[in-house]
């Protein structure tokens, strides 16, 4: 007894058990890959917004907050405008510090008591050597007055410039620019280190005092300082005039009180440091922006703060999310492997499809990682769902692959930084849109405009993402780019990965089906050439076969192409076949024994399977192929075997059996109809559609009866709808055409002219 996983080309199609375990290995590394960047993103997710991904930089001022905004924990920061505000008072309390130069206050004592113990006796000349500092109406009116003093006049001037000179020099004479920069950096006091007195004497190195900048004596309000201490000592005179006391001072005395910026500078670090950070309390919970209220400055100021405040999910929400990822991950897993079931490329397509996943996830990481390179405030266009989503659906030949893999993506996509629960959404319609829109099915034409398409629903999604998320229609403009680049991208690597995938793992995708049904392909040309009448039999069953496989939706390029190929076998002897056989000639078979007959009947199928095993085709071809005869008997040698044999004798129907598989697929069962209908049309005579139909239903009936189509998975509906496809083939391939009156005529001249 066979075992329920007996194969009889077992010899063709060995287990691969280490390929399959290598693959379960595999699907567990990737599995667990995908786990880990998708549960340890809680921890990196940067901001501090409860449900929201709503950034300061995607608003402005006086627009409407999108959505309330709470704060997810509490934290506290430092208001560094309002500390530098405060700090800046305190360095404006610090007024700049001004000390007597040691230097400049000697040279003027000196300069002082000589210019006064020589005035009376000097030229004027002599004069105006001390005097080098005045110009030029400065020096003129000095000789002026000089030339017309008396002697008397020179001693008490000399006497009393003495006495007001040495008050100026205590009091401080500086330089009028560095007073005029102190007022222009709204300063209106000084502060004054030391006196004259306690210059030389460190004692007193302390003593500071502020004076107020209209008290600090310089250049410029000399004069003023001249008459009031005139007016101080009552000083009369007579024939010369006050003034000259102010510019003989200002020509002898030098600046000795001078701005101590090294002073001035640690006082002012010390206010600076002396102000503490203000910082502000943030509690959890609290507001930061109200819906639809007219947001402020201050409203983006402290949202920032919030962005930049970073913090982690509290354990609740870490432990929950990464129970939702587990479950989502392990239920999308499920659903694909079990989708799958009962096909030999189970393994093959959930490693590729968890290939995938992850291969996404980490470019998705990249990307957000790079947003700002994409001048992105809205990171759903960046995000690659369409080369999956693609990918898989044209790989597998199933939509639903493609539409799990968009769903998960989906779902992932929503929990990346930068995304809302609106991306879910967003992405979804995308990738679902691209998988049912694009068929590469259609001609080119049709395709691109189906491109189009698609296009224009990414961008109108991406319209939709802006309007219901309230985000500025600025940059929109950048969003439109990338969701357009986006899409053509993943267009353009899907159309160039999936020819290597396919070849490599030789999977029967559109493209590989396309290539293999040329007529001028190796094996075909062959098959014509060697064996003309299966060549065209084989065209005709692939006929066929596409009309019934578009009436129950089955695979019609699986069809096609096993069709095509399902009898190459017979070119090894053709003439053994009647397809094959000249009208007239003597078949082969009357010299051969029933059973010889059979084994070299049956032999085809074994023979058609190992050379399409040689050319590489696909597994899923060469599965049908091993089943378009099932274990059928061979009736015909069969019956002629237990003539030959007689009542008496037992024929072992196992010798008249073909050795293949029931067809385990509604493609096999297909072909397998369209083999049998195709032959058994040739041998009806006077056609007639109502032959074609009982011909058709006899074959199905049999078929069904014989137990060929129990493992098909065709309900009687479909069987139904499989008959009248290959009736109406049938009709239109043997259709009677109309005599037309001339053709009649002629036809009728013609039999005259011969009788």
């Amino acid at each position: 007894m066979k075992g329920k996983d007996y194969h009889p080309f077992a010899q063709i199609f060995p287990e691969k058990d280490e390929a399959t375990k290598n693959q379960k290995v595999a699907i567990v590394v990737v599995i667990l890959s995908i786990l880990l960047i998708m549960l340890v993103m809680p921890w990196f997710i940067e901001g501090n917004l409860m449900g929201s991904s709503t950034v300061s930089n995607q608003l402005k001022v006086r627009q409407l907050a999108p959505e309330d905004l709470y704060v997810k924990r509490a934290f506290e920061y430092e208001d560094v405008n309002k500390t530098n505000a405060l700090r800046d008072e305190a360095i404006k309390e610090v007024s700049p510090s001004f000390e007597f130069d040691k230097k400049a206050t000697y040279d003027s004592f000196s300069n002082l008591n000589n210019f006064v113990k020589n005035f009376a006796s000097m030229t004027s000349s002599e004069m105006v050597s001390y005097l080098s500092d005045l110009n030029d109406d400065e020096l003129l009116f000095v000789k002026s007055q000089f030339n017309i003093l008396t002697a008397d006049q020179k001693e008490e001037i000399s006497q009393w410039l003495d006495q007001i000179g040495k008050m100026a020099i205590d009091a401080g004479f500086a330089n009028s620019s560095q007073i005029i920069g102190v007022e222009e950096d709204g300063y209106s006091s000084i502060k004054i280190e030391g006196t004259v007195d306690n210059l030389f004497d460190k004692s007193n190195k302390d003593l500071k005092r502020d004076v107020s900048i209209d008290e600090i004596l310089t250049a410029d309000n000399m004069q003023s300082f001249v008459e009031d201490k005139i007016n101080d000592y009552r000083i009369t005179s007579t024939g010369y005039d006050h003034e000259l006391f102010t510019v003989l001072l200002k020509g002898v005395l030098s600046t000795n009180l001078v701005y101590d910026s090294v002073v001035t500078s640690l006082e002012r670090n010390e206010a600076y440091e002396s102000v503490p950070p203000q910082n502000v309390y943030i509690a959890a919970g609290q507001k930061v922006l109200v819906k639809d209220s007219i947001i402020t400055q201050a409203d983006l100021d402290l949202l920032k703060q919030v962005e930049i405040n970073k913090s982690l999910y509290s354990t609740a929400q870490i432990i929950s999310r990464e129970i939702l990822i587990v479950l989502v991950t392990l239920i999308c897993y499920y659903f694909f492997f079990t989708s799958n079931k009962g096909s030999s490329r189970r393994m093959s397509f959930t490693l590729v499809y968890l290939i995938i996943m992850l291969a996404t996830l980490l470019l998705t990481t990249v990307l957000i990682s790079f947003s700002d390179f994409f001048h992105a405030t809205v990171l759903g266009p960046l995000l690659p769902v369409v080369f999956g989503a693609l990918f898989l659906n044209n790989l597998t030949g199933s939509k639903k692959f493609g539409f799990v893999f968009t769903l998960q993506y989906a779902f992932y996509a929503a929990l990346f930084p930068g995304t809302t629960w609106f991306t879910f959404f967003y992405i979804a319609t995308i990738g679902i849109s691209f998988i049912f829109l694009i068929n590469y099915q259609q001609d080119r034409l049709i395709n691109n405009i189906s491109v189009l398409k698609a296009m224009v629903v990414a961008i109108l999604m991406t319209v939709l993402l802006y309007a219901i998320q309230g985000f500025p229609f600025n940059d929109i403009a950048y969003s439109i780019l990338n969701v357009s680049l986006n899409c053509v991208l993943c267009l353009g690597v899907e159309k160039f990965a999936l020819p290597y995938v396919d070849s490599y793992l030789n999977i029967p995708t559109i493209f590989r089906l396309r290539e293999l049904e040329k007529l001028d392909a190796p094996l075909l040309k062959k098959l014509k050439i060697q064996a003309n009448g299966t060549f065209n039999h084989s065209i005709g069953v692939s006929d066929l076969a596409v009309a019934a496989a578009k009436e129950v939706g089955a695979d019609e390029n699986l069809c096609k192409i096993a069709a095509l190929y399902h009898d190459v076998g017979k070119m090894e002897h053709p003439e053994y076949f009647t397809e094959n056989q000249i009208e007239g000639d003597t078949s082969k078979h009357d010299e051969l024994s029933p059973t010889i007959s059979a084994a070299m009947i049956r032999s085809h199928v074994r023979l058609s399977v190992e050379k399409c095993r040689e050319e590489g085709l696909p597994f899923e071809v060469i599965t049908i192929i091993s089943e378009h005869h099932g274990n059928d008997v061979i009736s015909f040698f069969y019956n002629e075997a237990r003539e030959k044999a007689g009542e008496n004798t037992n024929v072992s129907i196992a010798d008249f059996s073909y050795t293949g598989n029931p067809p385990s697929s509604k493609e096999s069962a297909i072909v397998m109809l369209s083999d049998c209908v195709e032959a058994a049309s040739h041998s009806i005579k006077d056609i007639t559609p109502q032959k074609i139909s009982r011909m058709v239903g006899n074959i199905i009936k049999t078929k069904f009866e014989n137990n060929q189509l129990n493992d098909s998975r065709l309900d009687l509906t479909e069987l139904k709808m499989i008959q009248t496809a290959l009736e109406k083939s049938l009709m239109g391939k043997y259709h009677t055409r109309i005599a037309y009156p001339e053709e009649e005529k002629k036809a009728k001249m013609l039999n005259t002219t011969k009788n």
